[in-house]
């Protein structure tokens, strides 16, 4: 058999030192929810990371996957993020149609600025849903920080579902007071 191709992976990560230091999060849990056709997504809690902690948590944690989204953070960082924040999502479909959410082109607004998602955590950036299922996922996004040493309050917008394969209007907008 083949083995599988590795990823590519900035090879500084790999003289990184992962003795990352004492703990540097705001973590905030959260209840705050939007429903647009029946299909709803609510944010459970939210983290915020200085950017070169996180990717030094990550290359401490090791593996594929823990690299590759250092790799795409460490170009965020060169590029003049200073921020990683991660939004653990509840995306529920209570519709009698199936649903589909792209992820892929969400948006965190922070300090009068909007940052693209990096990642997806826990499912593919499109979920689809079948009528009364849910599911967990984590949104990661980097963000360049303006304002102290937190990022303050952010606003996750994502575009409406499709519903039954029907595009929906308006967009979802879940202020998240971090």
């Amino acid at each position: 058999s083949t083995p599988p191709a590795s990823p590519t992976v900035d090879p500084d990560l790999l003289d990184q030192p992962t003795q990352c230091g004492t703990l540097r999060e705001t973590a905030v849990a959260l209840s705050v929810e939007q429903a647009i056709s029946g299909i709803s997504i609510r944010a459970t809690r939210a983290a915020v990371y200085p950017i070169d902690y996180f990717t030094c948590i990550l290359v401490a944690a090791g593996g594929s996957e823990s690299l590759q989204l250092a790799s795409a953070l460490r170009k965020q960082e060169t590029a003049g993020m200073t921020h990683v924040v991660l939004v653990d999502l509840w995306v529920a479909n209570g519709s009698k149609l199936f649903g589909q959410v792209n992820l892929r082109t969400a948006v965190v607004a922070a300090a009068g600025q909007t940052f693209s998602a990096v990642a997806t955590l826990g499912s593919r950036s499109e979920l689809v849903l079948g009528s009364g299922q849910g599911r967990n996922v984590t949104l990661v996004a980097a963000v360049r920080n303006t304002v102290g040493e937190s990022t303050g309050p952010v606003t996750l917008v994502i575009d409406a579902p499709l519903a039954g394969g029907t595009p929906v209007a308006g967009k979802y907008q879940l202020f998240l007071p971090i």
